[in-house]
């Protein structure tokens, strides 16, 4: 990808030395944001293009969309970043080397039980957000991943600044505001960086978030270069009864009340942190299950959905 051959790679590990995270503007044209924002893998017009990391890996799916400059785009940045990696490794003690070619680490991790893709396309509508987090999942953890901007802020949507945070020992919590634009992209420590100190080097532990969109539609494209353990959740089907699933609920609900809302809603999260709601908390896949499951939508987090349903019931009484 010879988008990438123009950054000054020695310099961007200084930055990360600095500050565990270096911005790389303009990694993606408006016309490559544009393309990925539009993309559904459930649209019939795409066909079946798979998960996200299959398109990123360089299947035939991404050629066929007319999208050439984003095949192989982690592969690429992986290449690019396993030297500051290994070299990251070496400075913490830590003994771990990490492969040149991105499909070895993805054999190693699918030979450790790391089969779960990490990367995603992560939309965030207003009154969301991304809560801190680390991508450390399993054995084998690569250090370093890649968050892509695809909308612009200011006018696509507001709110929704990336955020990180460093806690060195013995020192308070340090936050950083990333400025990213659109197609924008930001290198990050995933979890731990070495940091040089006045006895030497160690290290220092990082999580980072998205704050709450205000307005508006923030979509981000994230880059993990590992993949996580398998994982299963519990959910809850049309027949109202659990089963286990592969992939996350989408919505949450209170089984007595039998009404469903976003995972975000302040009204579920209100009573979820005064302990009377737990118990009773469901999650769905989509929302048509949990309409099937004779739910309602929440008129505090969905009100559209909720007024809806409301002059549904009306109608048929």
């Amino acid at each position: 990808m010879k988008q990438l051959d123009r950054f000054d790679w020695a310099a961007i590990e200084q930055v990360l030395a600095r500050e565990g995270q270096a911005l790389l503007p303009s990694v993606l044209s408006g016309a490559d944001c544009d393309a990925l924002t539009a993309l559904d893998t459930g649209d019939k017009a795409f066909g079946d293009v798979g998960t996200l990391d299959d398109l990123l890996l360089g299947g035939t799916e991404l050629r066929q969309l007319k999208l050439p400059s984003l095949v192989d785009l982690r592969k690429n940045l992986f290449e690019k970043l396993v030297p500051i990696a290994n070299r990251w490794n070496a400075t913490m003690r830590i003994r771990t080397r990490y492969p040149a070619r991105l499909d070895e680490l993805l054999r190693q991790c699918r030979e450790a039980g790391q089969v779960t893709p990490q990367s995603v396309v992560l939309r965030l509508r207003a009154g969301e957000q991304l809560p801190l987090k680390q991508n450390a999942e399993g054995d084998h953890v690569f250090p370093l991943q890649v968050s892509v901007l695809l909308k612009q802020p200011g006018s696509d949507f507001t709110g929704g600044e990336m955020i990180m945070t460093e806690q060195r020992p013995r020192m308070q919590t340090r936050p950083m505001v990333v400025p990213l634009q659109r197609g924008d992209a930001t290198v990050f420590a995933v979890h731990h960086r070495p940091f040089q100190g006045s006895k030497g080097s160690y290290r220092v532990n990082l999580r980072h978030a998205v704050s709450r969109v205000r307005s508006g539609e923030r979509i981000a494209l994230d880059l993990v270069f590992h993949n996580a353990p398998k994982k299963t959740w519990t959910l809850l089907g049309a027949d109202r009864k659990p089963y286990q699933s592969d992939v996350p609920g989408s919505l949450g609900g209170h089984r007595g009340t039998r009404i469903y809302g976003q995972l975000t809603c302040r009204a579920a999260n209100r009573a979820i942190s005064r302990g009377g709601y737990v118990k009773d908390r469901v999650f769905f896949v989509d929302e048509a299950t949990a309409k099937a499951a004779c739910f309602r939508p929440c008129a505090v987090c969905m009100p559209l959905a909720y007024e809806a349903w409301k002059a549904a019931r009306l109608r048929s009484a």
